[in-house]
């Protein structure tokens, strides 16, 4: 909830009590949504990352899904916009 604040995203996130085996169609499961293996990683079709400036952005070029901290640091209080950006 901390970086909903600090982004100030105008979202209702609401957790669990508890565990839910199964969830009704009105919520949505993010529990399988992250997958840090490469092989492993999904294509998101509502997101198209928005290029922004990146401290090794010289050598590396745009590396696009690093983490929201980079994102953050790199650009600021511009940091929600860009996400909105990134939204399709």
């Amino acid at each position: 909830m901390l970086l909903v604040d600090i982004l100030q995203l105008d979202v209702d996130i609401q957790q669990t009590k508890q565990y839910e085996k199964q969830t009704t169609a009105e919520i949505i499961d993010f529990r399988n949504g992250i997958f840090p293996k490469k092989h492993r990683q999904k294509e998101d079709k509502r997101f198209l990352p928005m290029p922004y400036a990146q401290v090794f952005e010289e050598r590396h070029g745009f590396l696009p899904n690093l983490s929201i901290l980079d994102l953050l640091f790199c650009t600021g209080p511009q940091a929600s916009l860009i996400l909105e950006q990134s939204i399709l």
